[in-house]
């Protein structure tokens, strides 16, 4: 199985629209107490927002706690810059957690009519983008609305300050390079990511995973980690030496004393044994090199955007752009 990497983009920063935090706040109050605030209860240290809704009728603290009015003002500052992708194909559009399909919407000009007619929609969706500045790919998968109200915060700049979630995934590590990487030239405050997933699963691995969903807790299922856990280690260390990923380091949190180490690894098998020694069912992440360029590893660790569900280990980048590709070129030269 060839491997797979995932660049993720998080853009659009909503604090910049005249009265949306405002907006966002009042939202966030009118989704947390709408019952309290409407039968005028007290609420334990209330915001100014929440006073400002008190006594409100109840069907318009949820709109208000839906986020109509926060998309009144977002989307149509939204609409107007994502139109610098030039947006055109779209499918598989969904809306929040239901995986159902909106029927009926394949073009940008239909989502954005789609949108005005509820403003409270956070449309998920694949589509194909046609820059003037040349992408790895012109397919991607887009969530928009993609901040929650109360993550936005004054002061706080991360990634849950943003309004739209763009990725896309690339098996070729040539067009991985120019990858999504020029979407800073139309948003400045891109906050980027990547990925990538490497190795097969092995059957016997995907069953022990299965198996262990069975069950109601991992205690209970704690045999069959214990021997997922020896199968993969016999299975990803001989490969991580092949493919020249070098361990370096685990932190881990002791479930007796509740306190967090740092203790130097070589090896997934050193791992297992510092998870033992602390009372921990799962592996942890795990501080690694790969040509003196520092990553992350995580087993286990699934896409499910991109249907990437088959792979042996996840690899996060701690360093700077290009890294994963050379990750991925060894782990072409191994399956090949």
């Amino acid at each position: 199985m060839l491997p797979v990497i995932v660049q993720n983009a998080y853009f659009f920063h909503p604090l910049k629209i005249p009265g949306y935090q405002a907006e966002a706040e009042k939202c966030f109050a009118a989704e947390v107490f709408p019952e309290d605030i409407a039968k005028q209860l007290p609420v334990e240290n209330p915001s100014s927002a929440m006073e400002s809704l008190c006594g409100l009728d109840i069907d318009l603290l949820i709109k208000i706690g839906s986020g109509f009015y926060c998309g009144q003002l977002l989307y149509p500052e939204l609409i107007k810059s994502l139109q610098q992708l030039k947006i055109g194909e779209i499918s598989m559009l969904t809306q929040g957690i239901d995986d159902d399909p909106v029927p009926g919407i394949s073009t940008f000009e239909e989502l954005v009519k789609y949108i005005h007619e509820n403003y409270s929609v956070q449309p998920e969706f694949h589509a194909k983008i046609d820059p003037e500045i040349k992408f790895g790919t012109n397919e991607v998968k887009m969530n928009l609305a993609y901040t929650h109200t109360h993550f936005v915060l004054p002061g706080r700049d991360s990634k849950y300050n943003r309004s739209v979630f763009l990725s896309a995934k690339f098996d070729d590590p040539a067009k991985s390079c120019i990858g999504i990487w020029p979407l800073q030239n139309f948003y400045p405050d891109v906050i980027f990511e990547d990925e990538l997933f490497l190795f097969e699963m092995l059957p016997k691995l995907q069953r022990l995973f299965g198996e262990i969903r069975e069950h109601r807790s991992l205690r209970d299922a704690k045999e069959i980690i214990n021997e997922l856990n020896n199968e993969y280690v016999d299975y990803i260390d001989p490969l991580l030496k092949l493919v020249g990923i070098s361990l370096v380091q685990v932190e881990i949190k002791d479930n007796k004393s509740n306190l967090e180490y740092k203790i130097p690894v070589e090896s997934y098998q050193d791992v297992l044994g510092v998870m033992k020694n602390h009372d921990r069912l799962v592996f942890p992440a795990v501080q690694a090199l790969h040509d003196g360029r520092r990553i992350e590893l995580e087993l286990g660790v699934q896409n499910k955007d991109f249907n990437l569900t088959s792979h042996a280990i996840y690899v996060r980048n701690l360093d700077e752009r290009g890294t994963l590709e050379k990750v991925m070129e060894s782990g072409i030269k191994l399956v090949s």
